[in-house]
């Protein structure tokens, strides 16, 4: 009986852990394939500006790491994904952003 229920109850965290999620409309997947290699999700988060939901934001790489150090250090690719849930940002406006927030970089 106890391993049946231990049996039970990895095949639960198992499960849990290859589904994907669903966040404010937008479904987080467990890992990505770019390439020939698979990474997987590390964490996300909702990026919020003036109480308005911007996007949802989601980091994927070779393996888990708690912070900025730890990540870049970490082997292979990395993958950070933008789900925009504000129908108003603009294509151009988010592009010059992004040149000016990786030329301060």
């Amino acid at each position: 009986m106890k391993r049946i229920l231990l049996l039970l109850i990895v095949q639960i965290c198992l499960a849990q852990t290859a589904s994907a999620l669903t966040t404010y409309g937008i479904t987080v997947e467990p890992s990505v394939k770019v390439g020939n290699e698979i990474l997987h999700l590390n964490g996300y988060g909702l990026r919020t500006k003036y109480l308005m939901k911007i996007y949802v934001g989601s980091l994927y790489t070779s393996g888990p790491a708690e912070s900025t150090e730890k990540v870049l250090a970490l082997p292979g690719g990395k993958v950070i994904r933008m789900n925009f849930l504000y129908s108003r940002v603009q294509r151009l406006s988010l592009l010059g952003l992004f040149a000016e927030g990786f030329y301060k970089n």
